[in-house]
């Protein structure tokens, strides 16, 4: 019986080492493997970053990105084209830290804005070395100081872009912060004057369930602390600040001057009220009703703002500036 008891411990203990012997070289075997995988990738990434200084000096065409996917199913035998998202958007940087993403939006480049885009398998969105990420360059090129013509291709450029991130599925910080980025350029619109409508669709796409576009409208402002709401009254947007309040997005907070835009609208209308008598003394047949139109809406951005105030106030003592900035008592 002894021997037999022995006899089985030593076939089991082979069987043990045998088994062990196995995993130690499967092991091995997928160590290798993933080595092996590791320094094709590498190399794959080295070749990049010569297209990448090539691309800087000229944009590629078609051919040239078939080209480079083509050269990564040779070198790496991957059909899934796993890694070129990474390498696009982040491990392929030129010494100034910009990748390829960054030098398609500085030379307006769709096609390879879209094909970074549809090569993103998670989200990625790099700066370089001065802080700015490809989004930034983006809204750089759309401000309004530049050319229309540019602002045009740069405006596909931002669609695509912004587009492809918000399909992505950003953390809730990046996705407020792209959502911000985008507002304010739009604040550096109005406060020029010039009504900007903004891409609502994709403000949405960032926005989610977890972002109210009517907190970031309130908080945008300029380094003097002038807020939106500022701006509209300043130019005398009576119709773009109706659809604000209508949406929401004004805000009565004062700027560094302690200044609101209450008062500032009630300083504006105040000084309509000086000219027009002015005028009436000057000129015996002045014609109220010929009152210049510019006029007409410094009144209403006041009274809107008033009526706001007296809304959020619970004083119900509305006085309509026109037929058109209707304020509802409830």
């Amino acid at each position: 019986m002894k021997n037999i008891l022995l006899a089985f411990c030593l076939s089991l203990s082979v069987i043990l080492l045998y088994g062990m012997e196995l995993t130690d070289k499967e092991s091995n075997c997928f160590h290798r493997e993933d080595s092996k995988k590791t320094i094709l990738q590498n190399d794959y990434k080295n070749f990049l970053s010569k297209r990448l200084q090539a691309y800087k000096k000229q944009p590629f065409s078609y051919d040239d990105i078939k080209y480079m996917e083509d050269t990564y199913v040779e070198m790496t035998s991957d059909n899934s084209l796993s890694i070129i998202g990474d390498c696009l958007h982040k491990d392929v940087r030129d010494e100034d830290e910009n990748n390829f993403v960054h030098h398609a939006v500085k030379s307006r480049d769709l096609k390879t804005i879209e094909w970074a885009v549809k090569r993103m398998k998670c989200p990625l969105s790099t700066p370089n070395n001065l802080g700015k990420e490809p989004f930034d360059l983006c809204i750089d090129q759309l401000m309004p100081d530049e050319t229309e013509t540019n602002k045009q291709l740069s405006d596909k450029i931002f669609t695509a872009l912004a587009f492809g991130y918000g399909k992505i599925g950003f953390d809730y910080d990046h996705r407020r912060n792209f959502v911000k980025k985008i507002v304010t350029l739009e604040f550096e619109y109005i406060k020029r004057g010039i009504p900007f409508t903004a891409k609502t669709d994709i403000l949405q796409s960032f926005c989610e369930q977890d972002i109210q576009l009517s907190d970031i409208y309130q908080e945008v402002c300029d380094e003097e602390k002038n807020t939106f709401t500022h701006m509209l009254v300043s130019h005398h947007l009576a119709d773009l600040l109706y659809t604000f309040l209508i949406k929401n997005y004004i805000t009565f907070a004062a700027n560094k001057k302690k200044e609101d835009p209450l008062a500032l609208a009630q300083t504006n209308y105040l000084k309509v009220g000086d000219d027009l008598f002015k005028q009436c003394t000057l000129d015996k047949e002045f014609d109220i009703t010929k009152i210049s139109q510019d006029n007409n809406r410094k009144k209403c951005c006041y009274w809107m703002l008033l009526n706001c105030q007296k809304k959020r106030d619970n004083n119900m003592d509305f006085k309509q500036c026109c037929d058109k900035h209707i304020i509802e008592k409830n």
